[in-house]
Protein backbone atom coordinates (compact mmCIF):
# COMPACT_ATOMS: atom_id res chain seq x y z
CA UNK A 1 0.00 0.00 0.00
CA UNK A 2 2.76 2.31 0.89
CA UNK A 3 4.23 2.36 -2.80
CA UNK A 4 0.37 2.56 -3.98
CA UNK A 5 0.59 5.96 -2.10
CA UNK A 6 4.04 6.96 -3.12
CA UNK A 7 2.92 6.67 -7.14
CA UNK A 8 -0.78 8.34 -6.44
CA UNK A 9 1.79 10.80 -4.57
CA UNK A 10 3.65 11.59 -7.55
CA UNK A 11 0.92 11.34 -9.85
CA UNK A 12 -0.46 14.49 -8.29
CA UNK A 13 2.26 16.31 -7.67
CA UNK A 14 3.15 16.01 -11.54
CA UNK A 15 -0.25 17.25 -12.05
CA UNK A 16 -2.93 14.67 -12.77
CA UNK A 17 -6.08 15.37 -12.37
CA UNK A 18 -7.62 14.47 -8.69
CA UNK A 19 -10.35 12.46 -10.86
CA UNK A 20 -8.17 10.56 -12.86
CA UNK A 21 -6.48 9.47 -10.14
CA UNK A 22 -9.28 8.17 -8.38
CA UNK A 23 -10.48 6.51 -11.52
CA UNK A 24 -6.89 4.91 -11.64
CA UNK A 25 -7.77 3.46 -8.12
CA UNK A 26 -11.57 2.66 -8.76
CA UNK A 27 -10.44 1.05 -12.17
CA UNK A 28 -7.47 -1.46 -9.64
CA UNK A 29 -9.87 -2.49 -7.32
CA UNK A 30 -12.40 -3.15 -9.54
CA UNK A 31 -10.68 -5.43 -11.99
CA UNK A 32 -9.29 -7.10 -8.89
CA UNK A 33 -12.55 -7.60 -7.31
CA UNK A 34 -13.80 -8.78 -10.83
CA UNK A 35 -11.23 -11.66 -11.10
CA UNK A 36 -12.13 -12.25 -7.35
CA UNK A 37 -15.21 -12.96 -7.82
CA UNK A 38 -15.05 -14.97 -11.42
CA UNK A 39 -12.32 -17.30 -9.73
CA UNK A 40 -15.05 -17.85 -6.78
CA UNK A 41 -18.04 -18.12 -8.40
CA UNK A 42 -16.20 -20.65 -10.43
CA UNK A 43 -14.68 -22.66 -7.44
CA UNK A 44 -18.09 -22.43 -5.41
CA UNK A 45 -19.66 -24.34 -8.55
CA UNK A 46 -17.10 -26.88 -8.85
CA UNK A 47 -17.58 -27.72 -5.07
CA UNK A 48 -20.83 -28.10 -5.38
CA UNK A 49 -20.72 -30.84 -7.98
CA UNK A 50 -18.11 -32.57 -5.95
CA UNK A 51 -20.53 -32.40 -2.73
CA UNK A 52 -23.53 -33.15 -4.82
CA UNK A 53 -21.34 -36.69 -5.66
CA UNK A 54 -20.76 -37.20 -2.02
CA UNK A 55 -24.13 -36.31 -0.35
CA UNK A 56 -27.05 -38.05 -1.13
CA UNK A 57 -30.17 -35.92 -2.82
CA UNK A 58 -28.86 -33.25 -2.76
CA UNK A 59 -28.85 -31.08 -6.37
CA UNK A 60 -26.04 -29.02 -7.19
CA UNK A 61 -27.93 -25.40 -6.56
CA UNK A 62 -28.68 -26.17 -2.79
Amino acid sequence: MGQRTHELGVRMALGADRIRVVAAVLRRGLGLAGVGLALGIGLALAASRVLQAMLFEVDTLD
